[in-house]
């Protein structure tokens, strides 16, 4: 691939990040959702499969008995499956972000400071999430395209790396969404949280 072209598919791909993001935030759903919306468009995700496939014991295991092209095709394998949950992440983050949001519009005798305050963070948390899934995924595509190419001058890379993006922390930043939708269960009672965390862990 010509230097050119590279650079502009980086730029390209940059700029496609931005703007999606961008989109997931701004663009408001044709009908407002609510609490009772996340038990049709959650989409689950295995966590501990995820961290799995980002452990740096698996790639300090392969890499030495394996050939580079074989590295390659196994390090591709294993993006896939992490591109694959990284978007189910962003999607339940998207779509707590909009609850969040649709909670804080409700009129003032509808809600408390501290329901308000919950809200807020839940809205955090879940951009925090957003924007993580977004980078990390931005370096996925890129990755599967360039770096575990046979003709990437580059070694393949480590998948551990994906653990950060932009300075934000996967397991930092998904502790802090399931908090933040625990906290937002609590606003409906105790029995809504324990759903809600069920259908996190699940």
């Amino acid at each position: 691939m010509p230097l050119a072209h590279l650079l502009l598919w980086l730029i390209g791909a940059a700029a496609f990040a931005v703007l999606s993001f961008v989109i997931d935030i701004l663009a408001a759903p044709s009908e407002p959702l609510d609490i009772t919306d996340v038990f049709h468009l959650y989409r689950r995700v295995d966590t501990e499969r995820l961290m799995e496939l980002l452990d740096p014991l698996i790639d300090e295991a392969h890499r030495p008995v394996m050939s580079r092209a074989e590295f390659s095709r196994l390090q591709r394998k294993r993006l896939r499956m992490v591109k694959e949950y990284l978007e189910r992440l962003r999607h339940d983050a998207v779509l707590f972000l909009h609850i969040a949001c649709q909670e804080q519009w409700k009129p003032e005798g509808e809600r408390t400071p501290e329901d308000m305050a919950r809200f807020k963070e839940l809205a955090r948390a879940s951009c925090d999430l957003n924007f993580y899934a977004v980078y990390a995924l931005g370096r996925i595509r890129f990755w599967m395209r360039v770096r575990t190419q046979p003709w990437c001058p580059f070694p393949p890379p480590r998948l551990s790396r994906l653990r950060t993006a932009r300075g934000l922390d996967l397991v930092a930043c998904y502790s802090r969404y399931t908090e933040a939708v625990s906290d937002y269960g609590l606003v409906y009672g105790r029995d809504l949280q324990e759903v809600l965390l069920f259908l996190l862990d699940r």
